[in-house]
Formats: C-alpha cells, structure tokens, sequence
C-alpha cells in the first residue's frame, strides 16, 4: 500500500472537539457498516448523516458509557497480563485528509520499556466490554466482522502495521480478557479505502447506498418522518406485491408463534408456581420476580419467564 502523506494527528482536549473532527470523515468504527457488515449502523443511516438529511445522533448510550468508563480496566488487565508492556492511552484523533477516515485508537503499546524508549513503533491496542451473553453469541468462535474491520481501518490510518484486539467479558466474577492479535492486510487496506472513497462520491451525488433491510427502516422513518398524503400508484409493480404478500404472511405467522410461546409460557409457570427456578436435564428456568420502581412510570413487581439450555448442551 503506498504511503500516505495526508495522515494527521491531533490531540484530543476535549469531547466537543472530538465530535467535530470526526464529523468530517467516515470513522474506523463505521467501516463495518459500508460493508453490511455492521449489526448496529448502516451504510444509509451513515450516508443520512453526511448529507445532513439525518441528526447526527451523538448521544452517549449505555453501552458507550459502559465502554467509556471500563477502557482504562481492560488496559489495566492487560498490563497485570505483560508486565513489561508500555500501555499509553491513545488521547489523540488521526485522520487521512484526502481519504476522509480518521480513526481514534484507544491504547498505543510497546512490548518493553527499551523498545518504547528508543522509539520503536508500537502496537495499537482496541478495547471491548463484552456481556456474557454476546461473548457466547457474536464473539465465538471469532470476533465480529465489524470489529475485525474496524482494527484493520485504525492500522490504515495510523499507518502502525500490527495492532491487538481486547475484549473483556463482563462476567461478574472473573472478568476475563481475550487477546487477538492482527497485522495490516495491505489487500483489505485497499478495499477499505476504495470502499470509503466509493461511499463519499455517494454522498457528493446524492445517490442512496443499498438498505440493509433488517434494520433500515427505522433509518428511513427518521429520514422521512411524515407523509404528504398523496396516493403512490404501484400498479404492475409485481416485486411490491409479493413484498406486500410477504409481510402480512410474516404477521400472520407471528402471531401464531406469539400465541403458541404464550402458551407454552403458562404450562411452564404452572409447573413452577411459587418456586423461582427449576432444573431438568438440557433446561434452566427462571420465573424470576422482577422489582417495581419509578425509574419507568407505573412499573409494578412483576415476574419474567426465561428459559436456557444448560451449559454443555
């Protein structure tokens, strides 16, 4: 991959300065997203938001604020893991101008205090906190596409050829850390960067990318949040049919499941009645009693139904 000349990097002072920066650019952590590769962001809601058709939602989410506040544990794991590691956090935004991707990398490290000391190039770190039940969904027997994407999107900007990715897994007990550790793939590089460039000639000509269905119709109410009461006419529009056809077939079929999960629901909460759990051979059940409160509006005590397949099952 040729060198880049257009590779800046600035110090991060504070969180307002840091939204505008990333504004102008696409970020290491959307490029899943251009892929379809992103359970979480699509290339339309990315594309919204550049064209300015969309708010740019910075709001710090519960999962951000968890992300946030456990980074400096996962380093701090790391550090009791490598003893001789030098862990810097990484406090500075970088951004490859005339690509428009910048990249926030969360820790720089170096694998001794000599190697740091004489200058080597280090080795970039990206952060996760991971709850159990995603660790064992999306996290095995691989990490997610779009975390691996996003680490190889941070080597392209900083230009740093290796780069490590860390996960802790929010266990209650333990805490554990998984290391996965990449090198720049100057192939994926170069897909990344055409398909950044490809996105941003989109934006310019005001051509939509392709929804990802499952999940950009929220994008789309909020890009066209009320109609203007005139009759669309699809007659002979035979791909608009069948849509229509399958949709109320997926209603329908819902509903049936619903009913039939509700159904099941109430023989298993008469087998437990007053008892709060039970065990069979492949099956854990909680029927669990849930606390009212006043962080909802009229939330009373109430019980939930969960059912899980043992461990080793």
């Amino acid at each position: 991959m040729p060198t880049r000349n257009d590779r800046v990097a600035h110090k991060i002072t504070n969180r307002e300065d840091w939204l505008r920066m990333r504004q102008r650019n696409i970020g290491a952590s959307d490029v899943g997203a251009l892929f379809h590769a992103d359970p979480h962001k699509t290339a339309l809601r990315i594309w919204g938001e550049k064209r300015g058709e969309l708010a740019i939602d910075d709001a710090d989410s519960a999962a951000l604020r968890r992300g946030r506040i456990l980074e400096p544990a996962v380093a701090e794991a790391l550090r009791e893991a490598h003893p001789d590691w030098v862990i810097l956090p990484g406090r500075q935004y970088v951004e490859l101008t005339s690509l428009r991707l910048g990249a926030t990398p969360d820790f720089y490290a170096w694998h001794s205090a000599e190697s740091h000391a004489v200058g080597e190039p280090p080795f970039l770190i990206q952060t996760k906190t991971v709850i159990p039940e995603v660790w064992e969904s999306d996290w095995t027997p691989s990490p997610p596409a779009h975390y691996l994407l996003q680490i190889q999107a941070e080597m392209l900007v900083t230009g740093i050829p290796s780069a490590m990715l860390v996960p802790m897994v929010l266990d209650g007990r333990e805490f554990p850390i998984y290391e996965y550790s990449f090198t720049r793939d100057s192939e994926l590089g170069d897909s990344i960067a055409s398909q950044v460039t490809k996105f941003w000639k989109m934006v310019a000509d005001g051509r939509e990318p392709s929804i990802k269905a499952a999940q950009d119709g929220a994008t789309l109410a909020k890009m066209f949040p009320e109609g203007d009461g005139h009759v669309l006419a699809l007659h002979g529009d035979g791909d608009f049919v069948e849509t229509c056809r399958a949709y109320r077939d997926a209603q329908a079929q819902i509903k049936t499941l619903q009913e039939a999960k509700e159904a099941l629901g109430c023989k298993l909460m008469n087998k437990l009645r007053n008892h709060g759990k039970a065990e069979a051979q492949d099956f854990k059940v909680h029927w669990t009693t849930i606390a009212g409160g006043q962080r909802v509006q009229n939330v009373k005590p109430h019980r939930r139904l969960v059912v899980n397949e043992r461990k080793g099952k």
